[in-house]
């Protein structure tokens, strides 16, 4: 396991100061220095490649970015799109929390950053591994991201008394990730339905959606009013009420948004061999409906998978659905967390 704060020791927070710098010539500078600097650091380079890839409605480019950070922090500036203003908020807003932000890195860097890894690891089957590095930098969209062995955590969203309560259950939820997809791509019944009939590897993409989010987030993330109160002092008043409202919002939604899933199944399931092709790319964009969502604070896959994974719990008992998984039809439980494994101290480096 490695975690590293931008390659230095310490999460950059270089671009703050590269938003006060006035003047074309200055600005210039700072611009050289955010792309020479900032964006040479391995965590950055992830960061930019996540919100310049993919199927996102308003990727931004390198560029872009560097344009907000130097309006930062009240030059006139208006975002391509909605992703780069919430970044923009968050970055403002941090910039009142600068002695804060320094003393959390501290904190951070005395915690015991192995809990995350033995905290995703317990909620595993066995078999799971996890090797991955891990990136503590200035984000301000996701509190927590992973994508192949690749895991970003927001020091945006940390604080000194947070630390034990919410940094280390974030980057669980996203090792957890990585931990689930060990055993996934290991598995010859998920490699069948994966490579199976188009509505085969839709239902096997969206019921791995489900069980890979809902478990992380049933068994990683805080509970919600440690969270909620959490969000009150990450966010700004504005975005903070927003996203309270949000998750008020899903879950009096959630009861129809669960039956809309099971008739989504049905569908999938049901559908026909000469399945139109306009039909099949309908189905298609449902499905990935669920793991993305502009509009509310959480994507449905996490909302909708920690509630089958908490029915699960439930009636099966503790940690059931730990062997719940299709990718895990066959094994057994693993309850116990494994001790010996774990996270080096934030700035440390293992090749």
């Amino acid at each position: 396991m490695e975690a590293i704060t931008n390659g230095t020791g310490r999460p950059d927070l270089g671009p703050t100061d590269a938003g006060r710098v006035g003047g074309p010539g200055r600005r210039a500078y700072a611009r050289g220095r955010a792309t020479g600097e900032l964006y040479a650091s391995p965590g950055c380079d992830f960061y930019l490649r996540f919100h310049t890839g993919g199927n996102w409605e308003d990727p931004f480019s390198r560029e872009l970015f560097t344009e907000m950070l130097l309006s930062l922090p009240d030059r006139p500036y208006t975002a391509p799109g909605p992703r780069l203003e919430r970044i923009r908020r968050r970055f403002a807003h941090g910039l009142g929390r600068l002695a804060e932000l320094k003393e959390t890195l501290r904190v951070l860097e005395a915690a015991d950053l192995g809990e995350s890894e033995r905290r995703a690891l317990s909620f595993l089957p066995p078999g799971a591994t996890i090797d991955a590095s891990i990136y503590y930098l200035l984000d301000g969209f996701n509190a927590g991201t992973a994508i192949g062995r690749e895991v970003t955590v927001d020091v945006l969203a940390m604080f000194p008394d947070t630390v034990e309560s919410i940094t280390i259950r974030v980057a669980a939820h996203e090792l957890h990730h990585i931990g689930y997809d060990s055993v996934r791509k290991k598995d010859a019944a998920t490699t069948a339905l994966m490579n199976g009939p188009w509505n085969h590897r839709l239902v096997a993409r969206l019921l791995d959606d489900l069980l890979g989010e809902g478990s992380a987030t049933y068994y990683c993330d805080p509970p919600m009013d440690v969270l909620l109160s959490w969000l009150s002092r990450a966010l700004d008043p504005t975005l903070a009420e927003q996203m309270r409202a949000g998750l008020k919002v899903m879950e009096e939604r959630a009861p129809a948004e669960m039956a809309n899933l099971e008739e989504l199944l049905r569908r999938l399931l049901d559908a026909p061999a000469d399945t139109s092709e306009a039909e099949q790319r309908a189905l298609k964009d449902q499905v990935a409906a669920y793991g993305y969502s502009a509009e509310l604070p959480q994507a449905w896959a996490h909302h909708l998978g920690a509630r089958m994974v908490k029915t699960i719990d439930l009636a099966f008992g503790d940690r059931a659905a730990v062997g719940a998984s299709p990718t895990w039809a066959n094994s057994s439980r693993h309850t116990t967390p494994r001790r010996g494994s774990s996270v080096p101290a934030a700035g440390s480096r293992r090749n």
